[in-house]
């Protein structure tokens, strides 16, 4: 650790306990260090062998952290990361205080969605620290959230103005504060989020069931999207992330629970049709954000080829259909347009998003085999936090999963990818 991480962990009074004494005593019962982790496992639901496997480590070193057994603080701090745990203080607090809500949120999620596989419930856990976990370090950097003068808004319709009009407006208004007229197309809705907004974005596997979430974990409220599913597809993983970032800077407080999980079926309904005012407002907010209607339907008219469309604005085809559709008061219905297959020369020649959403950090990152909801921003973060001291190497080194010559070794790579990080 650096004195910074000592501090933060341990506090000043310990600290001067090892100064005068030699050495300080840090948990504050027999049970301490292993306590945190059963209990956070058995909230969410996950057997030992899943627990150990996200580790890397066995079910018997899983078994013998639970029992508060001798073994390497590194190991109970890699079973504290997969569980949504702060592993900072792993042996220091008797009882898991951090991330509750979500273990308690995930536990209950399948009563909403359908039943979810621990694998899901897991990765969800572990991004919740990822998300706390980056949110705490740009902090510390000084990369804060810039909301650009937007926002919440409870409005969420009428009978007379609905609430895909609200959506609609909401959508406008944020091209106004970023500076992105009508007819220019959004090139990276990751970079929009990320680099523009400063919203944290965590991409990762989370099945074929579930499309994105928003979730709050210490303070910090991320962006999910999964890369699994239909997401596959970058046009519907752009729709996605625009869906979420609707929910993020404009539900309320009370809209916007711990962990808001959002599935693949409403995502390219018409929005008109979808009965929930909140997700009827969010689905209308992405596609006119990425899409508005006055320059996508001139911009098909123009050209009269909706995959030539779909290729320029980066919207779905189903959406961009909807879109035509209401923008032309019904004129131009979907029948009409002919949308070229998926694996044409044709599609291909438009399909020109996928490196600018994924930066290609997931095939192409400097550490091979990092896992997807590290290989984002939250990396360069680590490796810049690590170059100033306010983590040591080695701390840097455990949140990538390589070694400390291998996460050094990757720094410049990484640099690259995320030059803003540095700015």
């Amino acid at each position: 650790m650096t004195a910074r991480e000592a501090l933060e962990a341990y506090g000043f009074d310990k600290l001067l306990e090892v100064a005068n004494e030699g050495s300080a005593l840090l948990a504050p019962s027999a049970d301490a260090a292993g306590l945190p982790l059963s209990t956070r496992r058995k909230q969410l639901g996950l057997d030992e062998r899943t627990v150990a496997a996200r580790a890397h480590v066995t079910v018997e070193e899983v078994q013998a952290c639970e029992a508060s057994r001798r073994l390497p603080l590194r190991t109970y701090e890699k079973i504290g990361r997969e569980i949504g745990l702060d592993e900072r203080f792993v042996a220091v607090k008797r009882l898991p205080t951090i991330n509750e809500r979500i273990a308690l949120r995930l536990r209950n999620l399948g009563d909403e969605v359908g039943a979810l596989g621990q694998a899901t419930v897991a990765t969800l856990a572990e991004v919740a620290w990822v998300a706390a976990t980056q949110g705490r370090i740009a902090d510390q950097l000084g990369l804060v959230l810039d909301r650009h003068g937007l926002e919440p808004n409870s409005n969420f319709g009428t009978s007379d103005y609905p609430a895909y009009r609200w959506g609609y407006l909401l959508a406008q208004e944020t091209r106004r504060a970023i500076g992105r007229p009508a007819g220019e197309p959004i090139a990276s809705m990751r970079e929009l989020i990320e680099e523009t907004i400063g919203i944290i974005l965590i991409q990762c596997d989370l099945g074929d069931q579930i499309a994105g979430a928003t979730i709050e974990s210490q303070n910090h409220r991320s962006i999910v999207v999964n890369l699994s599913g239909a997401n596959r597809s970058v046009y519907v993983r752009r729709t996605t992330m625009a869906h979420e970032l609707g929910h993020l800077l404009f539900d309320p407080v009370q809209e916007l629970s711990t962990l808001r999980v959002d599935d693949y079926g409403e995502l390219e309904r018409p929005h008109e049709e979808i009965a929930d005012a909140v997700e009827q407002r969010a689905n209308a907010f992405a596609v006119e954000l990425l899409a508005p209607q006055e320059a996508i339907l001139a911009h098909y008219e123009k050209s009269g080829d909706i995959t030539e469309t779909v290729g320029y604005f980066g919207l779905g085809p189903t959406p961009s259909k909807h879109q035509i559709r209401n923008a032309s008061s019904g004129r131009i219905t979907p029948a009409s347009m002919r949308v070229a297959r998926s694996d044409s020369e044709e599609w291909r020649k438009y399909s020109s998003f996928e490196g600018a959403e994924s930066l290609a950090v997931i095939d192409f990152h400097p550490i091979p085999g990092i896992r997807p909801s590290r290989a984002g921003r939250f990396g360069a973060l680590a490796i810049r936090a690590a170059q100033e001291r306010i983590i040591s190497w080695d701390t840097a080194a455990s949140w990538l999963e390589t070694t400390e010559e291998g996460a050094k070794k990757a720094a410049d790579g990484i640099r690259e990818l995320f030059p803003s990080v540095w700015k």
